[in-house]
């Protein structure tokens, strides 16, 4: 892979976006243009023929990736017993652990091979828990596992090889970035990563880009932190809110019907077209998102995948041909967040406050030939309450509501996933039997235009000492949101699956 030319520097103060005085700001027109920065990383990464796959890649399309490891994955079985994840039981981990010895020294050897190919090594800690009840103690146990388990790997696993230095000096001493699974994060979390000397973190979620228009600039806590936050997107075509994110945007096509787990994860009875359909939706989505800021403020982008094919590769194909489209593009770079916090430290912060602010001369719009560049966004949003006990009311507005009533927009409502009314035009008022006003059941609304589901919302009933609680962003959505379902980190280990699915 090339270099990617990035500058190093530093820059003291933390990102307060609103104290910066224009006074001192240059012209548009004389301020230079700041590069379009895109990061892409990889959540876990067991699977030994996706280390490989995803270099060749890189490679091909000067990309740089950050690698998120888990420590779990350098404990072979016998060797388990020595993690005990916060209020578990020792050698206990939600997504397992290192197959055998042989296996822990090659795919070291695959993450040493990255290190020097010039792709970032994160952490993503070890079993795969949400830690956002944790103590500061939980979090400081958590971490200094991981430390141990990725530092002693040869040790732990009595492993002798020539990329030991490599290992320890490139590698293990290095790992200054971290995602958090499923996106739990709280205080003592960051009070532990700024004891732990951790420079970034990639956990957060930015949704300013679908509630103003434009996306945050990464930023530096008091603490000295850098953020980077997946960004809140609408999938394309359709008023689905989910985040950047490959799970996140499975369980978001998939509703209520996504089911299953392991490598074969899928919705239910998809054909191939259905795939295709996913697939591009996912392109488009991304190359929107890519538009918005590259012809905006250039705000950076970040996208996270796993080592997984769900749905049969919709997902990494995707990434691939929107990799392959933009980060050839003039003025943009596809780095790490090493690479990226560089280049923001050897700005001054008037320059990049003048970059959040879109203060500098735009480049011109213009047509890219990218997917999906004629296809606009349907203005449509749906809302579903609780107006009487058992009786759910739905809300449906935006500027393309009329005219998609013209063409014959229909509507489902389901429970459990399961189709119990249906109406076309508008959508009528749902009375629920007592078995379907049970605790716990997930009422959906979906909107269908020709067959096709063009938008879906979902919630959870939940009943207190009173009546029944219609509640908000807790269930089906807010969990897609977060990536907190069981199935959130299967990995795909065939090799010939893998290179099935390259694109190009």
């Amino acid at each position: 892979m090339k270099l990617r030319n990035v500058t190093s520097g530093f820059i003291a103060s933390a990102l307060a976006l609103s104290s910066f005085s224009t006074a001192h700001a240059q012209s548009n027109a004389n301020r230079e243009r700041p590069p379009q920065f895109i990061m892409m990383s990889f959540d876990g990464s067991y699977s030994i023929p996706f280390w490989q796959e995803t270099k060749l890649f890189a490679e091909k399309y000067n990309v740089g990736f950050t690698y998120f490891i888990s420590g779990v994955y350098f404990l072979s079985g016998d060797q388990r017993i020595q993690y005990q994840a916060p209020h578990h039981k020792p050698g206990k981990s939600d997504i397992g652990f290192g197959s055998n010895t042989a296996e822990i020294q090659q795919r070291i050897e695959e993450v040493v091979d990255a290190e020097h190919r010039d792709h970032e090594i994160g952490s993503h800690v070890n079993g795969h828990y949400d830690g956002s009840h944790w103590s500061y103690e939980d979090w400081l146990s958590e971490f200094t596992q991981f430390k141990r388990f990725i530092v002693d790997a040869f040790s732990i696993n009595s492993i002798s090889s020539p990329s030991q230095n490599d290992w320890e000096n490139k590698v293990a001493k290095n790992i200054r970035g971290f995602r958090a699974p499923l996106l739990g994060v709280n205080e003592d979390m960051y009070k532990v990563m700024a004891d732990q000397g951790f420079t970034y973190d990639a956990s957060g979620m930015d949704y300013s880009g679908m509630e103003r228009g434009r996306y945050n600039w990464p930023y530096k806590s008091k603490d000295g932190r850098w953020n980077f936050p997946l960004q809140g997107i609408k999938l394309a075509g359709t008023g689905k809110k989910t985040v950047t994110m490959d799970y996140n945007i499975l369980v978001s096509q998939c509703n209520n019907e996504f089911s299953g787990s392991g490598a074969t994860a899928a919705c239910k009875n998809l054909d191939a077209e259905k795939l295709k359909a996913y697939e591009d939706e996912t392109v488009e989505t991304y190359i929107a998102l890519f538009k918005k800021n590259y012809f905006g403020n250039r705000a950076p982008i970040n996208i996270g995948h796993h080592f997984s094919l769900w749905n049969k590769g919709a997902y990494w194909k995707a990434m691939q041909r929107f990799a392959a489209d933009v980060c050839t593009l003039e003025e943009v770079r596809c780095v790490t967040y090493k690479e990226m916090i560089q280049w923001l430290e050897g700005q001054n912060l008037p320059q990049v406050m003048s970059y959040q602010d879109g203060r500098f001369s735009k480049m011109p719009l213009h047509p890219l030939g990218l997917f999906g560049e004629e296809q606009n966004e349907i203005d449509l949003v749906a809302d579903v309450q609780m107006q009487n006990h058992g009786e759910i009311v739905a809300s449906v507005y935006g500027k393309d509501f009329k005219r998609l009533q013209k063409d014959g927009v229909s509507f489902q409502w389901k429970v459990d996933g399961n189709v119990v009314a249906e109406s076309q035009g508008r959508p009528q008022s749902l009375h629920l039997t007592d078995e379907q006003s049970k605790e716990g059941k997930t009422i959906s609304l979906s909107i269908r235009n020709a067959k096709k589901e063009i938008l879906g919302t979902s919630r959870t009933l939940r009943q207190n000492s009173k009546d029944w609680i219609w509640l908000q962003n807790t269930g089906w959505e807010q969990r897609v949101m977060r990536g907190d379902l069981p199935e959130a980190h299967s990995e795909t280990l065939d090799a010939d699956l893998i290179q099935g699915m390259r694109v190009r």
